[in-house]
C-alpha cells in the first residue's frame, strides 16, 4: 500500500464538492457507509480496490473504506470556517455535545462502545484479505485468504493460499476483496450483503474510482445490479 490516489473527488455535502488527496499519516473522516462517523488516522492505500485502511481514533482499530467515503479533516475544518458564524456554530455544537455528553455519562458506564458494530457479512468459499496487524501476531497481515468456515456472525476460520488453516478471526480484522478481471477472464463474486446475500455473481463492469461494481446473479432471470465493492467478495475457487 502507498499514499492517497491523485485527484480523488469527495462530497462534504450537497452544495459543495472538495477536492482531496489523503496520504498515509493524513486524519481523514468517514462520510458514509458503515463506518459512519469515524475519524482516525489514514496508515494504508490499496489500488486495486481503491480503499484505504482508517485507524480509528478511540478505538484502536483498522477500519477499511472506500477512498470516495472518507475526506481529510482539514479539508473539513476549512469548509466550516468558510461559513458565516462558524465560530458561533461550533460553540453552539460543543456545547450540545457536552450535554448530551454529560446525560449518556449519568445512564451508563464511559467505557460503552462509541458505536454500534457493522452488520455481519462473512461467508464460507470467499476471498478476504486480512487487515489487523495483531491478528495472528501480523504474520498474514495484507495477506488473501479463503474463508472456510463462520464460526459465529461475526468470526471465521480461513486458509491461506500455501494450506495454513487461521482460526477465529474476527470479521473487523478482514475486509472483502474484487477479483482481478481482465478482457480475456471473467470474474465471479459472492454477494455479502442485502437481499441477494449468499448469491454467486459474474462481474460485469468495474469501476475502481468509484469504488462500484456491476454484477449479474448467477441462474437468476433478472437485469444486472450495481453494487459497492463493500457488497461483494471474490468467489474462492479450487481446492
Amino acid at each position: 500500500m502507498g499514499g492517497g490516489k491523485n485527484g480523488a473527488t469527495k462530497q462534504i455535502d450537497d452544495d459543495e464538492e472538495v477536492s482531496v488527496e489523503p496520504k498515509v499519516g493524513d486524519s481523514v473522516h468517514v462520510l458514509r457507509g458503515p463506518h459512519k462517523g469515524t475519524t482516525g488516522r489514514m496508515v494504508g492505500y490499496d489500488g486495486d480496490t481503491s480503499r484505504i485502511l482508517v485507524e480509528c481514533s478511540k478505538s484502536q482499530s483498522i477500519v477499511s473504506v472506500p477512498i470516495t467515503s472518507v475526506a481529510a479533516v482539514s479539508e473539513i475544518t476549512a469548509k466550516q470556517n468558510r461559513e458565516p458564524n462558524a465560530k458561533e456554530k461550533t460553540r453552539d455544537q460543543r456545547s450540545t455535545s457536552e450535554e448530551s455528553d454529560a446525560k449518556s455519562s449519568s445512564k451508563g458506564p464511559s467505557n460503552v462502545s462509541y458505536k454500534l458494530p457493522d452488520e455481519p457479512w462473512l461467508l464460507p468459499d470467499i476471498r478476504v484479505r486480512v487487515i489487523d496487524k495483531k491478528a495472528n501476531k501480523g504474520r498474514h497481515y495484507k495477506e488473501k485468504v479463503r474463508g472456510v468456515d463462520v464460526i459465529t456472525p461475526f468470526t471465521c476460520d480461513c486458509r491461506t493460499d500455501s494450506g495454513l488453516l487461521l482460526e477465529n478471526l474476527h470479521q473487523s480484522s478482514l475486509e472483502t476483496v474484487v477479483p482481478k478481471v481482465s478482457s480475456g477472464s471473467a470474474g465471479f463474486v459472492k454477494i455479502v450483503r442485502g437481499e441477494k446475500n449468499v448469491l454467486t455473481a459474474e462481474v460485469l463492469l468495474m469501476k475502481k474510482d468509484k469504488c462500484r461494481i456491476d454484477v449479474f446473479v448467477i441462474d437468476m432471470e433478472e437485469e444486472p445490479m450495481r453494487l459497492s465493492f463493500d457488497d461483494v467478495s471474490e468467489l474462492a475457487t479450487g481446492d
